[in-house]
C-alpha cells in the first residue's frame, strides 16, 4: 500500500478536491493561488492518475463522473483528518482523549495522583490515567513510550528529556498520634536514639543514596535501632501505628488524609539530619514535547506540587 501511495502527490488530491466543491477550473485556481493554466495540467494529471475523466465539460460548467463522485466523501474524510493531525488547534480537556501513563513513588503518588485524577475528571473526563511504582528502566520507558512521565528524584541533564522541579522537601520525624514523644514540639539527639525505626526509602534508589543516609546519621553521632526498612509506604504506617516507632519521612505526607488525625511529625535539632531533603522532579521526553495534552498534564501536575508546598 505504501508503494503505491508513494507515487501521488498530495498536492492533486487537494486540487481534485477543490475542483469537486467549485466544478469550474477558474475559480478552482483562483483559490488555490495558481494559474487557469497551472489548474488545467493538474486536472489532466488527475486523469492520468485515475484513468478517468473525473469532469466532463457543459455549459454549467464540470460534472463529476462517477468516479470522481465515489472519490469525494473518502477525499473529504482523509484531507479533514490529516488537516486536525498537522494543524492542531487550541487544546479544550473537555476534547482531549487518551491514555496517560505515569511512574511514580507511592510515598508520592499517595498525594499527587487523586489530585492529578479529580483534576482530570473535572475538565479532561475522556483522559484515563494509568501510574505504577518507579522502576530501574523508567528514562528507557519514557524514551520508548511506555511511559509519558516519571516523578523521581532529581536526575542528571540529558538532553532527550526535561525535569521540572517538584520542590525541596525537608525530612520531618514521623511518628504515631499518642506517641510518647508527642507532647514534644522539637526532637532532639536523645530523642531519635530512644526508640527503634522504620526506614522508609525510595525504590530504585541507588546504593549511594542509601549510604548517604546511613552517613548523615553517623555525622550526627546517632546509631539509630533500624527494626524495618521498606519502599511500602502503607506498611511503614501500619508499623508506627502498631508501635513507637519512629520514622523519618518527607513533610509533604502531612496533606495525605491518610495521615491526619492518625499521625504527627515534629522537626528535630540536628543540622546534619536537616540536610537531608528530597529534591523531587517531574521527568518527560521529548517525543512529547509538543503534545497539547501531555502539556496539559505537566502543568497540573507542577501546579499540584506548588500548592501542596505553599500550604505546609
Amino acid at each position: 500500500m505504501i508503494n503505491r501511495l508513494a507515487r501521488i502527490d498530495l498536492n492533486l488530491l487537494i486540487s481534485l478536491q477543490v475542483l469537486l466543491e467549485e466544478r469550474n477550473v477558474t475559480r478552482a485556481a483562483a483559490r488555490l493561488f495558481v494559474t487557469q493554466p497551472a489548474m488545467s495540467k493538474a486536472l489532466q494529471r488527475l486523469r492520468n492518475m485515475f484513468d478517468d475523466d473525473l469532469f466532463t465539460r457543459t455549459a454549467h460548467g464540470l460534472i463529476p463522473t462517477p468516479k470522481a463522485e465515489q472519490l469525494q466523501g473518502p477525499l473529504n474524510d482523509v484531507l479533514d483528518q490529516m488537516e486536525a493531525a498537522i494543524f492542531t488547534p487550541d487544546f479544550n480537556p473537555a476534547d482531549a482523549q487518551g491514555l496517560i501513563h505515569i511512574s511514580v513513588p507511592e510515598t508520592v503518588a499517595i498525594g499527587a495522583i487523586p489530585r492529578l485524577l479529580k483534576r482530570i475528571h473535572d475538565k479532561a473526563p475522556n483522559v484515563r490515567l494509568q501510574t505504577r511504582n518507579i522502576l530501574d528502566d523508567h528514562m528507557d520507558l519514557l524514551a520508548s513510550g511506555a511511559l509519558d512521565f516519571s516523578i523521581f528524584i532529581k536526575q542528571e541533564h540529558h538532553d532527550d528529556f526535561k525535569f521540572f522541579p517538584l520542590g525541596i522537601n525537608t525530612a520531618m520525624c514521623w511518628m504515631r498520634a499518642g506517641h510518647p514523644l508527642a507532647e514534644k514540639e522539637v526532637l532532639d539527639r536523645d530523642d531519635i536514639i530512644s526508640f527503634p525505626h522504620v526506614a522508609l526509602y525510595l525504590p530504585n534508589i541507588t546504593d549511594r543514596d542509601l549510604l548517604r543516609v546511613e552517613r548523615t546519621f553517623q555525622e550526627a553521632g546517632i546509631t539509630r535501632q533500624t527494626i524495618l526498612e521498606t519502599t511500602q509506604l502503607l506498611t511503614a504506617l501500619e508499623v508506627l501505628t502498631l508501635s513507637d516507632s519512629l520514622m523519618l519521612g518527607p513533610k509533604y505526607l502531612a496533606e495525605f488524609r491518610l495521615t491526619k488525625g492518625h499521625f504527627i511529625s515534629r522537626p528535630f535539632k540536628i543540622s546534619e539530619l536537616n540536610e537531608l531533603r528530597l529534591f523531587l522532579c517531574l521527568i518527560q521526553h521529548r517525543r512529547t514535547f509538543n503534545s497539547p495534552l501531555h502539556r496539559w498534564i505537566q502543568e497540573q501536575l507542577c501546579e499540584i506540587f506548588e500548592a501542596a508546598a505553599s500550604s505546609l
